[in-house]
């Protein structure tokens, strides 16, 4: 996948080599032989977001940054206001900043944010992007921008909205965006299938299992079933709710539940479940009471969590209806 401006393919191969040259990639390939699942678990995202590792790892996603990248390129235009809510490198404001008047960003954790004023200031003197971007620490969840902006870049997503706070974000900055702005991204859909799990790693089973990289199996006993789909720009609440009747197609034992998500943009395309590598993910979520099924059962299928909570706390009950 190619980017569409030539000015920032030229940025973003900048940005690469100067995190390479402070030893930022080097570490990420160490930091990744850590589960995703353990590092996400053991994160305080709600007070200190996500970590230099992770918005390096969002960084070199290259499909990923890509396809984000060329959506604020193809919706942007001359004059345009722009508010980014967890700035990372700042590779997507910069985007946004190449048509738009001026961007300002948002960012909640402190190392974050220097190292994001690092890569513009060191942008600038080199003369590729314009002094337009104003970044700012703070938290975007609790957050006061008094001005009407013309788009909103907020992508802290997670699969099946876990674990990142991108609700509790978009809902404090709606107020923000004109009638007329725009989310990038604008949505998320969330799909299940009802599965019967097998973890082949030693010490029993974990609560949360990411499908592409943990020692895990599983078999399918359901269609696969849309449990949420969200625009960012109307949601008005920090928590889902979901019951529906659900019919088996295979015998076996309900022990998870296999979750996959796809994140919607403006222009109508997708960025699906298997075009980047850090941010859709499926993820298995193992379920405290199996059920025994064979085919033709219908189960009634209820679950509860707030957006942006652990997975293990998330309540999935499933019963023979």
């Amino acid at each position: 996948m190619k980017l569409r401006n030539k000015t920032i393919d030229a940025i973003y191969n900048e940005v690469l080599v100067f995190c390479k040259d402070r030893g930022f990639l080097k570490e990420l390939s160490k930091s990744l032989e850590v589960s995703e699942s353990e590092r996400f678990g053991n994160k305080n995202i709600d007070q200190y977001g996500l970590d230099i590792m992770d918005v390096i790892h969002c960084l070199v996603d290259k499909n990923r940054t890509i396809l984000l990248i060329n959506e604020i390129l193809r919706i942007s235009k001359k004059g345009d206001v722009v508010l980014e809510a967890g700035i990372g490198t700042g590779i997507l404001s910069i985007a946004g900043s190449i048509k738009s008047k001026v961007v300002y960003g948002y960012e909640i954790n402190k190392s974050v944010y220097i190292l994001a004023n690092q890569i513009r200031d060191h942008l600038t003197k080199k003369g590729l992007i314009k002094d337009n971007i104003f970044y700012n620490l703070v938290d975007a969840k609790k957050a006061n921008f008094r001005n009407k902006v013309d788009i909103i870049i907020s992508e802290n997503l997670y699969t099946g909205m876990f674990f990142e706070k991108q609700i509790q974000i978009v809902r404090n900055l709606q107020k923000s965006l004109k009638k007329s702005g725009v989310f990038v991204p604008s949505g998320i859909k969330s799909s299940f299938v009802l599965s019967e799990a097998t973890s082949h790693e030693s010490g029993g089973i974990n609560r949360l299992y990411i499908v592409s990289e943990d020692k895990v199996s599983y078999l399918k006993l359901s269609d696969e079933v849309v449990y949420d789909d969200i625009q960012f720009k109307t949601i008005k609440s920090n928590s889902l709710v979901f019951n529906k009747k659900v019919l088996i197609k295979k015998e076996g034992i309900i022990n998870s539940i296999l979750i996959n998500s796809e994140v919607l943009l403006p222009s109508g395309s997708v960025i699906g479940r298997n075009d980047t590598e850090f941010m859709n993910n499926d993820i298995i979520i193992m379920i405290r009471k199996s059920l025994k099924v064979i085919k033709g059962d219908i189960v009634m299928v209820s679950i509860k969590y707030v957006y942006g909570s652990d997975p293990g706390d998330a309540r999935i009950v499933i019963n023979i209806a």
